[in-house]
């Protein structure tokens, strides 16, 4: 699980009285790697940067369809075109995120996320990339509902010694003004996220439907069958 920097301590000293900085860096860097191999996120050195939420943030008028204009590199979407993520609130009050992406080779396929909103700021959700992986922390940065949205993600390790970070823009249309696009930059750049690590998302010639696919597991009560996902209980939220 992530380490709250402000309990930090100094790692041990040895019997000549220096820390072991070298065991230390060689865990970091190792976790590094397994962090960014698995899970797809890429890293960074330091501690995350301090980033704001949307104020008042109403997830009412966030759910529905939005298109991913802009993300950071991932390994689970690379090679990906056509992106959207369809946002639905649940009678538990957790969230289904439909992620909806098209690969060359395989064509259509749905990812479903289920994420619980914190108890003090709705503009921050938790949820899992896989079941085996801590939960990571979603932040609402910016959005006026109608046309664009801005969600990160930052997780410090180690004290503070390096993050992983995961970042998106989304909008309600399929491509946004040129000079919109400058205005949400000048606001990630203001809220110290490298607007230098974003690579666009293709949105045009979007291929049919026809060739869309669903992975599904055989569901431990039985037959029913449903679409792969980090189903994630409104519970943990205690957890976290």
């Amino acid at each position: 699980m992530p380490i709250d920097s402000s309990s930090c301590k100094l790692p041990p000293r040895n019997s000549k009285g220096k820390t072991m900085s070298q065991t230390t860096i060689f865990v970091c860097l190792l976790f590094c790697f397994v962090i960014g191999t698995t899970s797809g996120v890429v890293f960074n050195w330091g501690a995350c940067p301090e980033v704001s939420t949307e104020k008042r943030f109403e997830y009412e008028r966030y759910v529905g369809l939005w298109y991913e204009i802009a993300r950071y590199p991932s390994a689970f979407e690379f090679n990906t075109k056509c992106v959207t993520s369809n946002h639905t609130m649940l009678d538990n009050g957790s969230v289904e995120i439909a992620m909806h992406r098209f690969y060359p080779i395989r064509g259509y396929v749905d990812y479903i996320m289920y994420a619980i909103q914190d108890q003090t700021n709705p503009a921050i959700i938790y949820s899992k990339l896989k079941w085996w992986l801590p939960a990571y922390e979603y932040k609402f940065v910016d959005t006026d509902y109608d046309h664009y949205s801005i969600v990160h993600s930052c997780t410090s390790y180690f004290c503070g010694t390096f993050n992983v970070q995961l970042s998106w823009i989304f909008s309600r249309h399929a491509t946004v003004s040129e000079s919109l696009m400058a205005n949400l930059m000048d606001r990630i750049n203001d809220q110290g996220i490298d607007t230098e690590r974003y690579v666009y998302t293709e949105q045009n010639d979007c291929p049919a439907d026809e060739r869309r696919t669903k992975y599904k597991k055989k569901s431990k009560e039985g037959d029913k069958t449903k679409t792969d996902s980090n189903e994630i209980d409104v519970n943990d939220i205690n957890s976290i």
